[in-house]
Formats: structure tokens, C-alpha cells, sequence
């Protein structure tokens, strides 16, 4: 998580020279080519063997860990640099397929995105019952009528593949992981359609006995996780809530407009959770859907002041992003209402669907590349693209949508088949670490919560981010599109005007510098 804006601090220039010194690696990558190509290139990780991340250490005054991602094959490489005198100079789906690796290899891959020596994810994402990525349709409570949910109980999913790798996760890191759950459907009973899957809203009957049911529905979910030792920091009111609009939807839906979300956190939500003990501190966020919408969404729902007491935050998804609706809208949401944060909940390669809808491409995924493609760097780059975009724009924090998925980008009970950051081949007992992970540990391992986005000039052929710690640690995030390297790029630090460090960015690239300030 990151939050806010300081004062700027940062000056990017070119300059003749650069000093490097290579750092010693840790574990390192072992390269497989997908199909032979030279640019598809994967990590084969399995039970005895896994890549790791060498750890930033102790910088010396001066000092400045340097990282380094390519499509010509560096992975999180690291070496040291450092700022010189300037007079010298002139980067359920899930658990099923942890199931399927041997355990050994589960902890390696489960070490991979926790752990110290991995990219130290610090926020995760929970469906409340089932979405697309499961196995089939299932809720916690399936008996029509149930409004006390006397028959509430969690499924065998939530037993067998959510709970036990949650807590793995919560104990590398050491209970510092902050988790959101979102709902996909109520169960069908509680429909106007009677199904989980496709178009339909709550049933609106004069006694609101379904919205009073609904609201309670997530409060027993809290308290059925917190039995298992797993608290919530987040909850949004639901997934993508516009789908519920089109009746032939092909998997779990609800339907609610701004307005009907507003009456349903105002008069129900909102206060069922500030009167439960393990609600009464969830951080609620609105929206969770498209681009597209901000910042009316928002603005419709926050303009009720009793509705906006028990909102903190904005849940933005990443699909059709591009070309169409620019991220001027998350710093216009953000001038609407400073007071509340922004969060991109959810990111995947997939057009299944909606590509139908926006007749468009999905963020650079063709609806005809459905599914993984594996060692693609492409896909790499748009999800860095993408986060140091939504960083410029007040987003304090980036989710993608799976952990881990089959070979076909599975399991999915609607054939929704989509990419993720890590691959397992079951038959193998092996897992492959796609170029999406590495760009997702460029910011999750070295942005960590609380840090504060600060000022940056930036050439105009490159992007990035530059954020500081608490302590005063300075990330700087660095992207080069371009099929050429960018020499000699000088890097100086406001708080020394007198040292600069001069650094080479490879050709289609991310690096990730990280220094401290001097007092």
C-alpha cells in the first residue's frame, strides 16, 4: 500500500559516465525458453530449487541497490551504485493448483510471493463465496428463506484451499498482509433472476428482509474467518456490480447502480458492520468495477453524507483501461474526495466476454490470446505500465487478480481461461515464474505500506515513480519501453544537490533503485 503526494524531489538527466559495481546473486533464475523462443523466457521452480531475490542489506552513505528486469532475460538482478561528486561526471484457482504441486514445491512457490527472499506481497484478495475461478457455483447459505442464515456454514473450498494457504501466507510475513474480500452473488434464493450466475439484483420486497439478509451474509463471513485465525483489513460491497445489468452474464453477478449501492452501504451494510466486532474497523470500498466509471460512481455514492461516513476507500478494476478511459479519472476521483483512498483491486489478461462489451482490446490482450501466453514480456510491461500510471494518479496500492493457475489459465468453470504471474505444471511438480511476477516484485518487495509518493522529472522517453519510506528511503521506479538502452542517465537526489549517480537502462526494461537520504 502506498498513500499521498510530497513535495518534489527527484531530477532525471543525461550525463557521459556511469560506475557500476556487481553484487553477488542469491538463487538464480533457471531458465526455460516457451517453445523454443528466445523472448518467452520462464523460471522453472519445484520442489528442491526455486530463484530468490537477493535482499537490498545495509547501504552505505551514498549507496544505491540497483534492480534490474529485461526481456533479455534479467530477473530482479541486483548491483550496487552510487551517488558521486558531480564535478567527477560530466524495474480457489489458487489453492487447487497449490494442492496439485508437492509440498515442498508449494512452499517454495508460497515463499515466492511472502517471503523474504520473494517479492513480499503485503495485499491480498478474498472472493466471499465462489466467482468464476472456482470449481462450480457455490454460497454459504443455499437454503430459500434463511434470513437469520441459520444455515450459514463455509464450503469445502474455503476449508481445503483458502484457509490453510492464507494462513501459510499470514506466517511469512508475519501477520504484515492486509486482506480485502469481495463478494461475486448472493446465493440465487436472495436474486430477482434465482441463480448466482447472471443479471439480477436483490430481491426488493417491502420488509427489505433480503438486503437485511445480505448485509448480515458478509458479517458471517467475517466471523467464520476470524474463527480461523484470518482477519480482514478490507471489504468492497461487490465485484464489478454493472455486470449484474446484463441477463445472459455467463458467472456470478449482482446488479447495483451508484444509487442502489448508496442506499445499501447507508442504510445496511454500513451500520451492520460498525455493529460487529470484527466489522467495525473493515475499511469499506465502493465501486470495485471499471475505469469507465469514475469518477460518477463515486461522486453519486459519497454525496450522501451518511453513506460516505462509512466509505474509506474506491475499488478501481483495470479492464479497458485503453485506449479509451485515461487515468485522469482516478486524480479527478481523487480531487472529489481526498478524503477517501484508492485502490486497484483486480488486473488479468483475459477478454473473455468483454471484449464484447468494449470492442476493444483488453489492455493490450487480444480476445483471440485468451488464456496464458506464457514468457510473454508484453504482458509484463503493460501490468508495469499500468501500475506506475495508477501510482501517478493517487492509487495507493495494485492487485493482480490470481496467484497461481494451471497450464490452460484455469481452473475456471466457464472457460473464463486467463494469464497469471505463476504457472504450475501439475505433471511436472514444477512452477514457472512468468515475467509478470518479476515486474510485480519490482514494486511489492521495495514500495512497502505507508510509503509516500514524492516528485519526480522524468525524461520524456521513460516512465516511473519515486516514493519514500518513513525512515526516508528513497524507491525509485524506472520503465524503458523503448528497443534501445537509455545510457548514461543521471539520477540526483534534491536533498544532495552535489552527488548524482549515472545509471544504463536496458532495452525493454524495469529497474527498481533504492537509496537512502542523506541528513
Amino acid at each position: 500500500m502506498f498513500a499521498g503526494k510530497a513535495a518534489a524531489g527527484l531530477i532525471i538527466g543525461f550525463n557521459l559516465h556511469i560506475f557500476l559495481f556487481a553484487a553477488a546473486a542469491t538463487n538464480e533464475c533457471v531458465k526455460k525458453l516457451y517453445n523454443n523462443k528466445r523472448a518467452l523466457i520462464l523460471c522453472v521452480c519445484n520442489a528442491t530449487y526455486c530463484d530468490t531475490v537477493e535482499p537490498v542489506g545495509s547501504l552505505e552513505r551514498y549507496e544505491a541497490a540497483v534492480y534490474t528486469t529485461s526481456r533479455s532475460g534479467r530477473r530482479l538482478q541486483r548491483r550496487t551504485d552510487v551517488f558521486v561528486d558531480e564535478e567527477k561526471l560530466k524495474e480457489d484457482s489458487a489453492g487447487i493448483n497449490f494442492k496439485s504441486l508437492p509440498p515442498d514445491a508449494l512452499n517454495n512457490l508460497l515463499k515466492s510471493y511472502y517471503g523474504q527472499d520473494g517479492i513480499q506481497y503485503s495485499l491480498g484478495r478474498i472472493p466471499i463465496a465462489s466467482c468464476d475461478f472456482s470449481t462450480h457455483e457455490y454460497s454459504y447459505d443455499d437454503t430459500p428463506g434463511d434470513f437469520e442464515l441459520k444455515n450459514f456454514k463455509l464450503a469445502k473450498e474455503d476449508i481445503a484451499f483458502k484457509i490453510p494457504f492464507i494462513r501459510k501466507a499470514l506466517n511469512l510475513t508475519n501477520n504484515d498482509l492486509r486482506l480485502f474480500a469481495s463478494p461475486w452473488s448472493a446465493p440465487g434464493w436472495m436474486k430477482t433472476n434465482g441463480e448466482m450466475r447472471g443479471g439480477g439484483s436483490l430481491i426488493n420486497d417491502p420488509a427489505h428482509r433480503y438486503h437485511i439478509a445480505w448485509a448480515k451474509y458478509y458479517i458471517r463471513f467475517l466471523e467464520e474467518y476470524a474463527k480461523n485465525g484470518i482477519n480482514f483489513w478490507g471489504l468492497t460491497v461487490q465485484n464489478e456490480p454493472s455486470s449484474g445489468a446484463l441477463p445472459d452474464y455467463k458467472w456470478q453477478t449482482m446488479f447495483f447502480s451508484s444509487e442502489t449501492e448508496r442506499e445499501f452501504v447507508r442504510d445496511y451494510l454500513g451500520q451492520a458492520l460498525k455493529n460487529s466486532s470484527v466489522g467495525k474497523d473493515i475499511a469499506l470500498m465502493i465501486l470495485d468495477d471499471n475505469r469507465y466509471w469514475l469518477p460518477v460512481w463515486p461522486d453519486h455514492v459519497l454525496r450522501d453524507r451518511k453513506a460516505a461516513n462509512y466509505v474509506s476507500g474506491i475499488a478501481v478494476h483495470w479492464y479497458s483501461n485503453y485506449p479509451i478511459f485515461s487515468p485522469s479519472r482516478l486524480s479527478e476521483t481523487h480531487e472529489n474526495h481526498p478524503d477517501k483512498f484508492i485502490l486497484s483491486t483486480e488486473a488479468s489478461f483475459s477478454c473473455f466476454f468483454r471484449v464484447q462489451i468494449v470492442c476493444t482490446a483488453c489492455n493490450g490482450n487480444l480476445f483471440w490470446e485468451q488464456g496464458p501466453k506464457p514468457g510473454s514480456w508484453t504482458r509484463a510491461e503493460n501490468y508495469a505500465k499500468d501500475i506506475i500510471e495508477n501510482l501517478e494518479n493517487w492509487v495507493v496500492g495494485w492487485t493482480d487478480w490470481n496467484l497461481a493457475l494451471d497450464l490452460q489459465g484455469g481452473p475456471n468453470w466457464v472457460k473464463n481461461f486467463v494469464d497469471s504471474p505463476i504457472l504450475v505444471n501439475a505433471s511436472g511438480s514444477e512452477f514457472y515464474k512468468q515475467p509478470m511476477f518479476y515486474i510485480m516484485g519490482h514494486f511489492s518487495k521495495f514500495l512497502r505500506p505507508g510509503y509516500v509518493r514524492i516528485g519526480i522529472q522524468l525524461p520524456n522517453n521513460l516512465k516511473g515513480v519515486v516514493f519514500a519510506s518513513q525512515s526516508q528511503q528513497r524507491v525509485l521506479v524506472l520503465q524503458n519501453l523503448s528497443n534501445f538502452p537509455v545510457k548514461n542517465l543521471i539520477i540526483q537526489d534534491a536533498t544532495m544537490i552535489s552527488k548524482t549517480m549515472t545509471v544504463e537502462l536496458e532495452p525493454r526494461s524495469i529497474t527498481t533503485i533504492i537509496w537512502s537520504k542523506t541528513r
